[in-house]
């Protein structure tokens, strides 16, 4: 399935508040200005870090798992 999304030029159709309208045209894409594009109900990558009683340190990220991610 990648292989073929790669193949096809097209960026994938799942993203909002963008022109070209997704549903319709490929990419590339780019923010409608002062649409909401970035907000808490639509970020989908998280960042966490964490320093316990010993001064030890831990980081992890995690996406939303949507298949064919562009960078952006």
């Amino acid at each position: 399935m990648h292989d073929d999304w790669k193949n096809s030029s097209c960026q994938p159709n799942f993203w909002k508040n963008v022109e070209p309208d997704p549903t319709t045209a490929c990419g590339p894409y780019n923010p409608i200005p002062n649409s909401g594009l970035i907000d808490r109900f639509n970020h989908d990558t998280i960042g966490m870090i964490a320093i316990d009683g010993n001064g030890r340190i831990a980081a992890g990220t995690s996406s939303n798992g949507a298949r064919n991610k562009i960078p952006g």
